[in-house]
């Protein structure tokens, strides 16, 4: 009977999306996360402390440099210390450029999650969802399309955010994180990781999770 679940899931809910870069930050504590990571201009490095990467100023773009960024894909990482106020925090970023201060994020915090673009150095709100937001909960960014770039961000595979950006949409860059100081508190994150929504399919989150509930 699971056997049978299961492939009814594959059938009607293909998991397109394929895992094809990952970072858990298990090195020694470092000022810098290494030559897989560019920072993208007028930012401060993110750090690595205790296995885990760390907000050490603000502002905090970095960049994977290991390989080409596909153009319609998903980041992820797992948040570890949260940042309460608003404009702070850790999360994904995708289509980040090492040229201009460039790129989409997300920030984590306590009660909040907040979708910004920067562009140049200028820095907008676009979305944000209200709720409960945990230590080892999975924040995920997705962004699809050019002429409109289609933003969704997932708490532990759940859409929290549905975000579409038509004007002056950013349509490529590498895949990344963001880290900004709250105050005395230094938010961090773990389980950094890339997928490729090959053919524009779903949540590789939601998908995991439909997998994961089969058999319960």
């Amino acid at each position: 009977m699971k056997t049978v679940a299961l492939i009814f899931l594959l059938l009607v809910f293909p998991v397109f999306a394929t895992q094809v870069a990952t970072d858990n930050f298990n090195r020694a504590d470092a000022n810098s996360l290494g030559a897989n990571w560019t920072l993208s201009p007028n930012n401060h490095n993110l750090r690595i402390v205790s296995n885990a990467v760390e907000a050490n100023d603000d502002p905090g773009l970095m960049a994977y440099n290991a390989r080409t960024a596909d153009q319609d894909g998903e980041v992820g990482l797992t948040l570890v210390t949260l940042a309460v106020s608003s404009g702070q925090g850790m999360g994904p970023a995708r289509r980040v450029s090492i040229a201009a201060n460039t790129g989409y994020f997300v920030l984590g915090q306590a009660a909040r999650l907040e979708l910004y673009k920067v562009t140049s150095d200028s820095y907008s709100l676009l979305a944000t969802y209200t709720g409960t937001i945990l230590t080892t909960d999975i924040i995920s960014l997705r962004a699809t399309g050019t002429s409109t770039t289609v933003l969704k961000v997932y708490e532990n595979s759940v859409e929290r955010i549905s975000y579409s950006d038509n004007s002056s949409p950013i349509t490529s860059g590498s895949d990344g994180m963001f880290g900004s100081i709250d105050g005395a508190v230094h938010p961090t994150g773990d389980n950094w990781y890339i997928d490729d929504l090959a053919g524009g399919g779903g949540s590789t989150a939601a998908g995991r999770s439909l997998l994961l509930g089969v058999g319960k």
